[in-house]
């Protein structure tokens, strides 16, 4: 019979990092220094204790620091969204979109990974907890082009950093539109863009495409499932996209 582990959970004031060493002043300093446009949403102290609870990560790290201090931090008008203890405003946070943290189970499930943040075409954010092979802490990036899950080869703290920088712009090259902020702006929670005919299938562009807003978690089971099918094909093969209702 194998041995049962308990692994022991830290208590809140383990968790609780004095005001000199909280990374709230980091992040906070980060999003100042930005020159995009930074929302940081408020949350009830209660969320933001329960949330870092079931992170068990302490407030002397950006992750810890988020989860307590805020509902979440939106970026370029919710292009981006990290996760913290969830708003009215911003939707779910760290608990209600992981699983091991006493959320939803997602379809796919994620496992062994944390999502951390999405963006506005469904694309998410994931930290490595053993799913991958690559560098454990490391955030790995569900693409909405169909590419399925890349390295993106930095951890929680260079997510948050590199969103807030102007190396965003080019990594969304040819996935913005004429009017995007609008769009985007009128997005509610827990909603994103859904495009069709879906991006990496054809090259016309986003403004002659289908857009809508839909419940991002029907794009995390959408995105991942495109991935999956054409995974094995060769490249250069030919593809009929059909939406079935």
């Amino acid at each position: 019979m194998e041995p049962v582990r308990i692994e022991r959970v830290r208590p809140l004031r383990d968790l609780l990092a004095t005001e000199a060493d909280d990374a709230w002043n980091q992040v906070q300093s980060w999003c100042a220094a930005s020159r995009r446009l930074v929302e940081i949403f408020d949350c009830p102290r209660i969320d933001g204790e329960a949330t870092l609870l079931a992170t068990q990560v302490t407030t002397r790290s950006p992750m810890g620091a988020v989860a307590l201090h805020c509902g979440g931090i939106q970026i370029d008008r919710g292009w981006l969204r990290f996760l913290g203890a969830g708003s009215v405003r911003m939707g779910g946070g760290l608990r209600e979109w992981n699983e091991s943290l006493g959320g939803r189970r997602l379809e796919p499930p994620i496992g062994d990974a944390l999502v951390v943040a999405y963006d506005a075409l469904g694309g998410w954010f994931a930290l490595n907890g053993g799913r991958w092979a690559e560098r454990p802490g490391g955030v790995h990036y569900l693409t909405p082009d169909a590419g399925g899950w890349q390295s993106l080869d930095v951890g929680y703290s260079g997510l948050l950093e590199w969103s807030l920088s102007d190396a965003v712009d080019p990594f969304y090259e040819g996935q913005r539109w004429t009017g995007w902020q609008t769009d985007v702006a009128n997005l509610g929670p827990d909603q994103a863009i859904s495009i069709y005919p879906a991006l990496g299938f054809e090259a016309s562009p986003l403004a002659d495409r289908s857009r809508m807003p839909v419940p991002v978690a029907e794009l995390w089971a959408f995105h991942q499932e495109i991935a999956q099918q054409i995974n094995d094909l060769p490249e250069g093969a030919e593809i009929e996209f059909r939406v079935e209702k």
